[in-house]
């Protein structure tokens, strides 16, 4: 239980007299660690993900890698950055995703509802696949995007209305 209240209930029974209950309400809460392990293997099982090892880096020449960068829109090493450097954050630049939470508050049939989600952002190229690249792989016409930014439950909290009439 996360964030648990206690709430006193007001209930009416049927022999018409008025009796007080308390009762708790948790919220409920996913990890973190566990939404982000579920998204990354669903992505990977999809082959969203441009992955490559350690010996992929190391095995391209400063051209290439320069190649990519520029590819990637990023400032190319004017000398003042060594060939490992350049590979160095190249390599982080298409291993980093970024999370987004998203929030709403609304209200139910006079319940208040909290909803947090998590999902990842297609924000770069550098990490993600784009559609026409799926298609040229022969992964047929998918929306990258919508894949990728599909939300997870985070966190939801419930809350409940303290009086209730009941015959």
């Amino acid at each position: 239980m996360i964030v648990p209240q206690t709430f006193k209930k007001v209930l009416l029974t049927k022999e018409g007299t008025l009796k007080t209950e308390r009762f708790t309400v948790p919220g409920h809460k996913i990890p973190l660690l566990e939404i982000r392990t579920r998204m990354l293997k669903e992505q990977e099982s999809q082959d969203l993900l441009r992955i490559h090892n350690d010996d992929y880096y190391t095995a391209m020449t400063d051209a290439e890698v320069r190649s990519r960068l520029i590819e990637l829109g990023e400032d190319v090493n004017t000398g003042e950055e060594s060939e490992i450097e350049s590979k160095e954050r190249l390599k982080a630049m298409e291993r980093k995703r970024h999370l987004m939470v998203w929030g709403d508050n609304s209200t139910l049939l006079n319940h208040g509802h909290l909803l947090l989600t998590v999902n990842s952002v297609y924000d770069d190229e550098a990490l993600y696949y784009t559609n026409e690249e799926m298609k040229a792989k022969g992964k047929g016409d998918i929306d990258v995007q919508s894949v990728v930014e599909r939300p997870q439950v985070y966190t939801f909290w419930g809350d409940v209305v303290p009086l209730k009439l009941i015959s």
